[in-house]
């Protein structure tokens, strides 16, 4: 199944797109995708990186259907 994935921030500028569609297996979750663009950017790693699904905060472990968003980004602050 396929899944859209969209990047924010500094998460977009790491891994040089705003937005991608990935292919991934059934039963994978939100931190499989993630997981998978952290092998390729290795920058990634040990950085807080929220996630949102279908524009919904989300947790790595919820398990992804055909045709999501799966967003990720990074936590701002203001002042």
């Amino acid at each position: 199944m396929k899944v859209k994935t969209l990047f924010f921030g500094a998460i977009g500028e790491i891994v040089g797109m705003r937005e991608s569609e990935i292919e991934i297996s059934d039963g994978a979750t939100a931190g499989d995708v993630l997981a998978e663009y952290e092998e390729k950017h290795a920058t990634l790693r040990g950085k807080r990186i929220l996630i949102a699904i279908d524009e919904v905060h989300s947790d790595k472990s919820v398990v992804l259907e055909d045709g999501q968003h799966v967003a990720f980004f990074t936590a701002v602050s203001g002042g």
